[in-house]
């Protein structure tokens, strides 16, 4: 209950800070996002959403004292550089994307684990893009603040994820008896080197 509360908190930030913003003040709007990270301590549960729980208490913590609209605003800038720490710290290891992709596969290939580095630091690149242009639009009018962190931001995640997915499916053509991967096997085309001779 605890981490569904922090999730569905961080996710629909924007949305809270733009309709909120339409019928309370920006004290108001950051004590009760306040009072949501209190509960999540109250309630207990898992410590791993750490860096959430500081990214919701800082900007609101910092709107609450100062009364400071673009202190508000300031949470996706700083999701987006914890996730920039999470994604490059496992590029001495293992690799972000790699974890996800052993997930249906444990056993990759050295290409495949190439590939899944590579997107690793794509990865990292989108953050530090979508930290900078979020904090430069922490100054910008709210509703280009909320379209962008909110909608746009969330569009161009799942393109990310799904365009990696279809990539090394269609890089390696490994596909399972799962619905899905019986559906992209006909969707996508085969490669000439995976093509088995007669």
């Amino acid at each position: 209950m605890a981490r569904g509360l922090m999730i569905i908190t961080g996710v629909s930030y924007p949305l809270i800070v733009f309709f909120g913003s339409m019928y309370f003040s920006v004290q108001q709007i950051a004590i009760a996002l306040l009072v949501v990270v209190l509960a999540r301590f109250a309630l207990g549960g898992s410590s791993s959403q750490g860096w959430l729980l500081l990214a919701l208490l800082v900007p609101a913590g910092l709107a609450a004292w100062l009364d400071s609209d673009v202190a508000l605003r300031m949470m996706p800038t700083m999701i987006n550089l914890g996730m920039l720490l999470v994604f490059g710290s496992t590029l001495r290891t293992v690799p972000m994307i790699e974890r996800f992709a052993r997930m249906i596969n444990p056993n990759l290939n050295p290409a495949e684990q190439a590939h899944c580095r590579q997107f690793t630091l794509i990865w990292c690149g989108f953050f530090i893009i979508n930290a900078a242009v979020s904090f430069g639009l922490c100054w910008a009018p709210l509703e280009w603040w909320a379209l962008y962190t909110g909608p746009i931001n969330y569009g161009v995640m799942g393109f990310l994820f799904v365009s990696e997915f279809l990539v090394r499916r269609y890089r390696f053509q490994e596909f399972t008896d799962r619905a899905h991967d019986r559906f992209l096997k006909r969707l996508l085309p085969i490669r000439k080197s995976h093509v088995t001779p007669d």
